[in-house]
């Protein structure tokens, strides 16, 4: 979508600013799709393909385990354990408690 955008622009005589511009993209996307040939661009977009197909084999195999606190309206002050998955960022599981222990990270599991 963006190459023919800035192949149809470009043919407008348009500057690599004013593309940007009115793509509301970034310059360097610009300059990156401006001059390139649509069998590269076919190559690119098959590349990424595969590339995502492969990363989706770590999905749910590798996860972070991450500590906050909130504060409550009535002055009390809770402990949150989240599990994200560190493929997409999705929040695998998530409790709280009064107290930041070992235990909170393993009940979390």
């Amino acid at each position: 979508m963006i190459y023919e955008k800035n192949q149809e622009i470009k043919r407008n005589k348009l500057n690599k600013s004013q593309i940007s511009h009115r793509l509301g993209i970034d310059y360097k996307t610009v300059m990156k799709y401006l001059d390139m040939l649509p069998d590269g661009f076919a190559k690119k977009q098959t590349l990424a393909k595969e590339s995502a197909k492969k990363s989706d084999k770590y999905k749910g195999k590798k996860w972070a385990i991450y500590f906050t606190y909130l504060f409550l309206h009535n002055g009390d002050l809770r402990y949150k354990c989240s599990i994200i998955d560190l493929h997409d960022r999705s929040v695998v599981a998530s409790i709280t408690d009064p107290h930041i222990t070992s235990d909170l990270a393993i009940r979390t599991l």
